[in-house]
């Protein structure tokens, strides 16, 4: 079993780059995160100015400790304090997952 966190946020104008510069150090760290999986990110195509951000881990408790990360901490208010319209994370449990391969 694995599981999903969905970041959804929406900049306040002009603080996208300021999202992005705080973003990049975080991408450093992930990697090191004992049950970190992967990320993704990607621009909303119904929803004008809002950016995803999918990550992908082992386990709640993997979760847990990466929210309480000092760093990933620091980003977090820095992101209520101004950098955000809105923002919205959804924690998600993965039930299925399969990978398809076309040839062809």
């Amino acid at each position: 079993m694995s599981y999903v966190i969905l970041f959804e946020a929406i900049p306040n104008p002009g603080r996208e780059e300021d999202y992005l510069a705080l973003a990049t150090p975080l991408n450093e760290l992930l990697p090191q995160q004992p049950g970190f999986l992967g990320i993704d990110r990607a621009r909303s195509i119904m929803t004008e100015g809002k950016l995803l951000s999918i990550s992908h881990w082992e386990s709640e408790a993997a979760i847990d400790a990466w929210f309480a990360h000092p760093r990933h901490r620091e980003a977090q208010t820095r992101g209520k304090q101004g950098i955000f319209k809105s923002m919205r994370i959804t924690r998600l449990q993965v039930l299925s997952s399969r990978d398809v391969t076309t040839e062809d």
